[in-house]
């Protein structure tokens, strides 16, 4: 089985840079040659987060957004990591499942998908082309190459259509173009230009999701704040994290969850602090979120930021469903003291070369 890389965007930044010669980047152009060699065998995953097609809206800069995006379409092929809260669903019902000792029979949801519709837990999205489909075929023959042509003109910034080799004719070669083209727009986001328009006709407003993160992350200062001032318990700090994540994260699905396990729907303070406990603490994905949110509050001077709260959105999934996580330093380094990469027997490289020799390492037989 192909193992599973997972990307943070400042690491893509740099491989963006490493594959196209930038001076000081020739550690990461040799790996990413190495993974783009395991990748064509096989050998390796490496997806993309709804974390990603986020955080790539906020660059401003449409080249450095549609290099980054070339880096990416090239390694990920679009492979997507399945969202949080499809997994998060799973998780939350088999920790309760536990708790109880009844059995959960439902099959997990596969942990990656294809493109951005999948990492933000969405129906996949693939254009068909319909209507006089015979019609259509021949001029496909006719005209296939220049469609695609006019496409790849379209997109602009180097942007060139690859064909997987599983389209049976020009028509779906045609439809494979179209896809892999509205994959990588969306990813490397629009033109300057063309962001009026998309707001007057398509509502386009980024900047929803932005206030999101910025009240999540003034929500985490804020605790920060209290316990710096002590007027929260240092010492009941991993009760204060799990109530939140109760609240925060798991609340709007409690309901749903005792619905689908056939439990009466009791309210949270009838179970108990131990009960809650422990199936809060069996929800992977949250283990390692309170984790790293346990790493920042103890240290009472530290200042949340944007970024942290990115960091909290991809690293309880990437961390539990991933075999390498390639991170910023601080997000390791809270994570590794906790025993979190152990934990989850996941490697989390505090070097680009590390992985390289992780990459020599792993069993080719175990992935055939």
């Amino acid at each position: 089985m192909a193992k599973l890389i997972y990307v943070d965007l400042n690491h893509w930044i740099r491989f963006a840079r490493g594959r196209l010669g930038r001076p000081g980047s020739e550690r990461y152009r040799q790996v990413f040659e190495q993974l783009m060699a395991a990748r064509a065998a096989k050998r390796i995953v490496v997806p993309l987060s709804s974390t990603h097609y986020i955080e790539m809206s906020r660059i401003r800069d449409p080249r450095q957004r549609a290099e980054v995006a070339l880096t990416m379409e090239a390694l990920s092929e679009y492979v997507a990591l399945t969202s949080r809260e499809v997994l998060l669903r799973d998780e939350l019902r088999r920790s309760i499942a536990s708790e109880f000792g009844m059995a959960y029979e439902t099959p997990r949801p596969a942990i990656t998908g294809f493109g951005y519709a999948d990492a933000f837990g969405q129906d996949q999205v693939r254009g068909h082309i319909t209507g006089n489909l015979d019609q259509a075929r021949r001029h496909a023959d006719a005209a296939a190459d220049r469609v695609i042509r006019g496409l790849e003109t379209k997109m602009g910034h180097g942007w060139r259509f690859r064909p997987s080799g599983t389209a049976r004719d020009k028509l779906q070669l045609i439809e494979e173009a179209m896809n892999a083209a509205m994959q990588f727009g969306i990813l490397r986001g629009p033109q300057d230009a063309d962001i009026e328009r998309l707001r007057q006709e398509y509502g386009y407003r980024p900047e929803d999701s932005y206030a999101v993160t910025h009240a999540i992350e003034n929500r985490e200062a804020e605790l920060a704040r209290l316990l710096a001032k002590g007027e929260a318990r240092r010492e009941r700090l991993d009760d204060i994290i799990a109530a939140r994540a109760m609240y925060w994260d798991l609340g709007d699905q409690w309901a749903r969850a005792s619905t689908d396990l056939r439990l009466p729907v009791r309210d949270v303070v009838e179970l108990g602090k131990d009960t809650l406990s422990r199936i809060i603490n069996g929800v992977p994905i949250i283990d390692v979120e309170s984790a790293l949110r346990r790493g920042n509050f103890r240290n009472g001077t530290y200042t949340w930021s944007t970024n942290d709260i990115y960091d909290l959105s991809f690293v309880g999934t990437a961390v539990v469903y991933s075999d390498v996580v390639l991170t910023e330093n601080h997000v390791r380094a809270q994570l590794v003291q906790q025993g979190v990469d152990r934990k989850y027997g996941t490697l989390m490289p505090r070097r680009i070369e590390d992985t390289a020799a992780w990459l020599q390492e792993i069993p080719r037989e175990a992935t055939n």
